[in-house]
C-alpha cells in the first residue's frame, strides 16, 4: 500500500474531546513531516468550534485524503461512508462514544493504528 501524505479527520462535534483529540492527532502527523486536514461530520450542532481548529467542508476533506480518521461513533461512520462514496478512501473508525460495533479502534489505540497505515501495514 503507497505512504500517505495526507490524513483527513472527520469529527463528530457532539462528542466529548473530539477536537482535542484531532489537534492532537493533527500535531503528531506534523512531526512526521504529513498534511492533515479536519472537517465537521455533517450533523447538526450548535457546539461551538475551537478556534485553533481550521475547518473544511466534509466533502473537501474526503476529496484530498489518502486517508480518512473518523473521530465518532457508528453513526458518524456511516455518515462519512455515505460521503465518501465510491472514493475509495480508506477510513480509520475512532470510537468516540461508548459501545461502537463498527468503529475498530478506541481513542487511546488510534495512535499506534496511525503509526500502522503510515507503514502501509493495513487491510482495506
Amino acid at each position: 500500500m503507497p505512504t500517505p501524505r495526507h490524513i483527513g479527520f472527520i469529527v463528530n462535534p457532539k462528542l466529548k474531546d473530539a477536537f482535542s483529540v484531532a489537534e492532537s492527532a493533527a500535531a503528531w502527523l506534523d512531526g512526521r513531516g504529513l498534511t492533515s486536514s479536519v472537517a465537521i461530520a455533517d450533523v447538526p450542532t450548535d457546539e461551538p468550534t475551537p478556534p485553533s481548529v481550521a475547518l473544511r467542508p466534509c466533502a473537501a476533506v474526503v476529496a484530498e485524503a489518502d486517508v480518512l480518521v473518523v473521530l465518532g461513533g457508528d453513526g458518524t461512520l456511516l455518515g462519512v461512508a455515505r460521503t465518501a462514496g465510491s472514493d475509495k478512501v480508506p477510513i480509520l473508525a475512532v470510537n468516540m462514544g461508548n459501545l461502537g460495533f463498527l468503529t475498530a479502534f478506541t481513542r487511546d489505540e488510534m495512535e499506534n493504528a496511525l503509526e500502522r497505515v503510515l507503514h502501509g501495514d493495513y487491510e482495506t
